[in-house]
């Protein structure tokens, strides 16, 4: 049998399709979310705009939008430093075939981040379509939707995409 990849090292975990992510409290899933999502951005090039994060409460909202915008500013200036003494980062700059694109992803992430979709699952749901009056239903496809989401809870995360 072999050994479980964690999903920051899995080269398939940003490809198509739902992944589940399963972890107890207090190992790590936070880190592992804001790493998820600086590989999105480093690797797909998405703008912040266009991925979602969801959890439960408030705090854990506010949290991981502050963890996610660290990750990215320290991202940016190892990149721009070209190496990192955080073994992920190291990994991520040494695997990366265009660190300059890179870095112009990053700043446009940490410039763009009061766009970022991070959200409890009341504030996501609660959200109205675009195009909508304030009394009208929702009868057609909103124009703003993820390519990318990360869900959480107290034990697992799941990411999935529009395909």
């Amino acid at each position: 049998m072999s050994e479980a990849v964690h999903p920051l090292h899995d080269p398939d975990i940003l490809r198509a399709g739902i992944k589940l992510i399963e972890a107890s409290a207090g190992t790590g899933k936070t880190y592992t979310i804001a790493g998820l999502y600086l590989r999105l951005v480093v690797e797909t090039g998405l703008p912040v705009e266009q991925i979602l994060v969801v959890t439960f409460t408030k705090a854990a909202t506010a949290e991981l939008r502050e963890r996610i915008r660290q990750r990215l500013v320290a991202a940016r200036n190892d990149f721009l430093a070209g190496d990192s003494k955080e073994e992920f980062l190291a990994e991520l700059i040494e695997r990366c075939p265009d660190p300059e694109q890179a870095v112009r992803r990053l700043e446009r992430a940490v410039v763009e981040f009061d766009q970022a979709a991070v959200f409890t699952i009341h504030s996501f749901a609660s959200r109205p379509c675009p195009s909508m009056h304030s009394r009208a239903v929702c009868r057609s496809k909103p124009n703003w939707r993820p390519i990318k989401a990360i869900w959480c809870n107290k034990s697992s995360t799941i990411i999935g995409d529009d395909s």
